[in-house]
């Protein structure tokens, strides 16, 4: 059982190729994505390895991806990304 009541949910779409750009050119491709259900809707976790590690300094991210033909690319401000009071990356 996964923590906090997140399911997989294989009927969502896959986010294969996913990229994390930050710090304007360092990036890493993500290790897997998982697409879940939750009470509030749907949500992307991104996972990767720790070795590619975000700066707490970092103003912003980019996640660039790929949903059926269609190229998306999302800007997030590393300081929402707090959780519980502190930055969880």
């Amino acid at each position: 059982m996964q923590r906090g009541g997140l399911r997989p949910d294989p009927d969502l779409p896959n986010f294969r190729g996913t990229v994390i750009r930050h710090d304007k050119k360092q990036s890493f491709q993500v290790d897997r994505t998982m697409v879940i259900r939750t009470e509030q809707g749907p949500g992307i976790n991104l996972l990767s390895s720790r070795n590619n590690a975000i700066a707490p300094t970092t103003k912003e991210i980019i996640i660039d991806f790929v949903v059926g033909a269609t190229k998306v690319q999302a800007i997030l401000k590393v300081k929402s990304l707090e959780y519980r009071g502190k930055l969880d990356l």
